[in-house]
Parts: C-alpha cells; structure tokens; sequence
C-alpha cells in the first residue's frame, strides 16, 4: 500500500533564513482569551523561507512570477538521487547517483537533511549544493524540476552570485529547495509540491509531499 512522506520543512520562527533575510515571524494577534470571537494570527517570512519554489523572476528580470509553473510541472512522478556526503553535486557526482535516463523531476537528497532536525537550528554555510557544471548537467538532460534539501540549489561560496539559478531557471527548470529527505530513500515517487499562488512573486512557501509507488 502507498503512502505519504511529508516533506515540508515546519515553518517556526526559530527556522534558519538566508543570512540578511528578516527573521519569521508569527504572532496570534486577535485573541479568544481577550474578548475576540476568534483566534486570528499574522505571518512575516520571506517568500524564499521554509520549503519554497523559486520562480524565473528571482533571478532573472525578465523573468514571470511562481503563478506561472502549470501545476503538471508540480505533481506526477520524481526519482530522488541520494549523493552522500558530496560537498558539491558536479556532473561527477550526478552520473554516479544512479539517476534513470529520462527523469524529469530530480529531488537530491545529501547530508544537508540531517541539519534539519538540529535543536536549536542554525544556518550552514557549508551546506551541499550544485556548482555551475552541475547545473548544466541538469539543464541539458530535460529535467523540468530540481528539488534539494536545504535553502538553496547553489552554493553558498558560489564565487558569482545566482549563476547557478540563473543557468536553471534561465532553462525553464523548477526549483523547489528546502525540502526535508531525511525519511526518504533513492527511487520513484509520486511529487504533489502545492505552493501559494502569489501572482508576480519571485517565490512562494509550499506544502510538499512524495507518495510511494507500493
């Protein structure tokens, strides 16, 4: 029998943002206790905080916003590549991973998962992530969605910044980060990825879950 994996990263406000990002926020600002008839909280994050889909628009100026990935792009059927304790995923370590021919949505699961469940949390900067090479790699063999398991796809000491996304995104490739693999294995699932439809954004927080094939 088939079952869920909840891969979404809890929003709090202890989560780790991207250094300069504004903290999260969440506060209930309406109280029952107080009078009201209904408990009402407000949210303060960035639209790049938490699990999240990037859209062209974040690096690109000419770029369209997240309302514009179809929702086939988002849902159907992914491989996820486990790639170890790689520091930095290059063609090398994508041909080593096993990854089938024809894939077209492509989760990478690395160490970074374990950062994750870290209390209290705290950003890394030595986290795993693609360089130049092998984003290439991914642009070239048709892959329409790249997920990772921390807050970014490109490194954090990437000499010139957003090249990475900007070779991705500029390919038309759907990037979906900050996605907790920790429970997952190498293989087949079923992506359901459900992002905020926030017209013109750059980004958009989403509830992501992989569905196992048996």
């Amino acid at each position: 029998m088939s079952r869920l994996i909840d891969v979404t990263v809890p929003i709090v406000e202890e989560m780790p943002v991207w250094p300069g990002q504004n903290p999260t926020r969440i506060e209930r600002h309406r109280r029952i206790e107080d009078g009201f008839p209904a408990n009402v909280s407000r949210i303060t994050l960035s639209c790049h905080a938490g699990t999240h889909i990037d859209a062209p628009f974040h690096s690109l100026a000419d770029g369209h916003g997240v309302e514009r990935w179809p929702l086939e792009t988002l849902i159907g059927r992914c491989y996820v590549a486990d790639v170890g304790g790689a520091a930095t995923v290059t063609p090398r370590v994508l041909d080593s991973a096993g990854i089938p021919k024809g894939v077209d949505r492509l989760l990478i699961k690395s160490h970074n998962s374990a950062f994750f469940a870290e209390t209290p949390p705290s950003f890394h900067e030595d986290f795993t992530a693609l360089d130049d090479s092998g984003a290439q790699w991914v642009a070239t063999r048709g892959v329409k969605l790249l997920g990772i398991d921390y807050l970014s796809v490109e490194l954090f000491a990437n000499p010139v910044r957003h090249s990475t996304h900007r070779i991705l995104l500029g390919a038309g490739v759907l990037l979906l980060e900050s996605i907790d693999l920790s429970a997952v294995d190498a293989g087949f699932y079923d992506l359901i990825c459900m992002p905020l439809k926030i017209p013109g954004a750059d980004g958009a927080p989403a509830r992501v879950a992989l569905r196992t094939l048996n």
